[in-house]
């Protein structure tokens, strides 16, 4: 990763960039520095609005969605950047359409969250990855060139709350004017407050800083967010202009901090309150990860036209297995990706009660391909009783966004992560407040809990409050017989969506896949088998189509030197056959390749205790 010294004055904003509509108000008479009777602000950020050629206060959505397009009868707005060798980067287009504001990344990459775009600028304790060490530079360093670049730009403001009502922190967000979209979506997502509601002595602890020309100057096109933690004050940092990772994660982090501190969980779920037929009342809780379905267990199931319910298709005959339900459980959603479940809303009735931690559900429409497909969230999105907004949706000024017209990565390749913003308020039978569990699953990691507390670095109350009934999935390298019926799945999902006459691997193909240990789990594969769908010119997929260190990766073996001789021969014999067998689709080439005969090959499985599994 290069680093460019930059002087702040080289990057502005291009000159055809909307100036800012006369909107909001003067920040001056609002902002105290140490003191005061309105908002006390550290006086840094006292120094950059006075430098700034303006700041302008915002106080609601309404204002915001005027700025989007850089003025409010503005039905089009390209946002633009000119880096210091002169080049103009497009960031986004942002257009005015009838139902809210459409915004599409120019690039593929910014359309979803990088998942390692996360650093940490202080020296505080972390299991995260350290800006100093990834950069080579102290943070301290761009931070001064950051806020020298802020100075140069009209800026945006607005005050909100992070969390459920009184609970989170007081912050500010700061962002240039022509990068309003980003700040509508934050004061979706998030709020906004008024300047005149502000509470005396309104002391903000968490900000929200945008910078998106640096993404150019500084990490190589790369989407980074930095959370520097200091005294009394936390800063996020968003070098782009994708919400994913600082609007929505980097406030789930400024919670998990707090929370941590004052002892309470902040989770990252989705709940339901369900009510059955018989009037049976049911709430749901589910924790997982981005992409483990927590959306989706706010929704209906999908039907098919005549009302019927597809339970799956086998991967091989076509066959497909249906399901008759007239009726199905009405389902209330309460949150859908982050809750704070805090002491103060418990009733001592033994369970677990939580609130919904946002204002807004940033909702993934990638399974909304067809009109039809959800009446309920086609409806509540092309007709809203407010204004949204939506991102990889292609959608031009003054029509209808629509969510199942994504935008396209490629010819024939449609957007895998198109989002709308939907405020919770219009969502139909949503619960507010705080309600208890009565079923929760499932939080999912990747590490060993229980070591992690032993070595004090995970926290022993949150483990055995997590720890309830545990399911261990081994990693897909351990789950040979999966790889074919994966792939055979993830073919068939890509040809059909590309259009195009794949309908399998070949041997030397899957022997490649069956041997690689796949430290990506099922994603890594699906992303593969997808390049490979695209690269594919006959109606097999051949070696020429994987990536091309895929299957020329040496056997990675550890050893043990307090093991005598004898066992770390037979640790290595284990490991090399058991790799040869990934190979070759049969013992006779296993034999073959090991110079051995067949017979010594089977008493070598069965001395060294090899299974298929290995």
């Amino acid at each position: 990763m290069r680093h460019h010294p930059q002087t702040p004055d080289d990057i502005h904003a291009a000159p055809d960039t909307a100036a800012p509509a006369p909107l909001g108000q003067p920040w001056s008479p609002w902002f105290r520095s140490g003191g005061g009777d309105l908002v006390r602000l550290p006086s840094d950020l006292v120094e950059l609005f006075d430098k700034a050629p303006s700041a302008t206060l915002l106080g609601d959505t309404d204002e915001l969605l005027a700025l989007s397009t850089g003025d409010p009868d503005a039905d089009w707005l390209s946002v633009t950047y000119r880096l210091p060798s002169g080049e103009e980067v497009v960031e986004a287009e942002v257009a005015r359409v009838r139902n809210g504001i459409s915004v599409n990344y120019t690039e593929p990459y910014m359309r979803r969250r990088d998942p390692d775009c996360l650093y940490i600028g202080d020296d505080g304790p972390t299991d995260k990855p350290r800006y100093s060490e990834a950069f080579g530079q102290d943070f301290k360093v761009v931070r001064a060139a950051t806020m020298d670049w802020l100075a140069t730009q009209d800026l945006a403001l607005f005050f909100f709350k992070t969390g459920f009502g009184d609970l989170g922190a007081n912050a500010l967000a700061i962002t240039p004017v022509n990068a309003a979209f980003f700040g509508l979506g934050l004061a979706m997502l998030q709020g906004i407050i008024p300047p005149r509601e502000l509470p005396a002595g309104f002391k903000p602890t968490v900000f929200i800083l945008v910078a998106p020309p640096f993404r150019h100057t500084h990490f190589d096109g790369r989407q980074i967010v930095v959370h520097n933690r200091l005294p009394g004050r936390h800063e996020i940092f968003s070098y782009n202009l994708y919400p994913g990772p600082s609007a929505k994660k980097g406030v789930y982090g400024t919670l998990i901090r707090k929370g941590a501190k004052e002892r309470w969980v902040a989770a990252h779920c989705s709940a339901v309150r369900v009510i059955t037929p018989y009037d049976n009342v049911v709430t749901f809780m589910h924790e997982g990860a981005s992409g483990g379905g927590k959306s989706e267990m706010l929704e209906q199931p999908h039907r098919l036209p005549d009302g019927r319910l597809l339970l799956g298709r086998n991967l091989i005959t076509g066959e497909e297995r249906l399901l008759e339900i007239p009726r199905t459980c009405e389902l209330e959603p309460v949150c859908d990706d982050m809750a704070m479940c805090h002491p103060s809303f418990e009733k001592k009735d033994g369970r677990l009660w939580l609130a919904d931690a946002e204002e807004a559900w940033f909702v993934r429409v990638d399974h909304i391909r067809d009109y039809g497909t959800d009446p309920d969230l086609e409806k509540l999105t092309a007709n809203p009783s407010v204004p949204l907004l939506f991102l990889n949706i292609d959608a031009v000024p003054r029509s209808r966004a629509l969510i199942w017209e994504h935008t396209l990565d490629a010819p024939g390749r449609p957007c895998p992560n198109p989002r709308v913003i939907i405020p919770r308020r219009i969502i139909p039978r949503v619960v507010n407040g705080p309600v208890p569990v009565d079923i929760r699953s499932i939080a999912s990691t990747n590490r060993n809990l229980a070591q992690l507390v032993e070595e004090g670095k995970y926290r022993e109350d949150l483990f055995y409050r997590l720890n309830v009934v545990g399911i261990e999935l081994p990693p897909l390298s351990e789950r040979a017989d999966d790889i074919p019926l994966l792939v055979q799945h993830f073919v068939s999902k890509y040809a059909r969506e590309m259009n195009k006459d794949v309908r399998g691997v070949d041997h030397a193909a899957m022997r490649i896949l069956l041997a690689h240990t796949w430290k990506g789990e099922v994603r890594e594969l699906e992303n593969i088998i997808e390049r490979a769908v695209i690269f594919a010119e006959g109606n097999m997929i051949t070696p020429n189509e994987l990536p091309p260190l895929l299957g020329k990766r040496e056997t990675a073996f550890s050893f043990d030197a307090k093991k005598p001789l004898k066992e770390a021969v037979a640790d290595f014999e284990r490991e090399y056959i058991s790799h040869m067998m990934r190979l070759h689709s049969s013992k006779d080439e296993v034999a073959k390749a090991l110079n051995i005969s067949l017979s010594s090959l089977y008493r070598k499985i069965e001395e060294l205790g090899i299974t298929p599994q290995s």
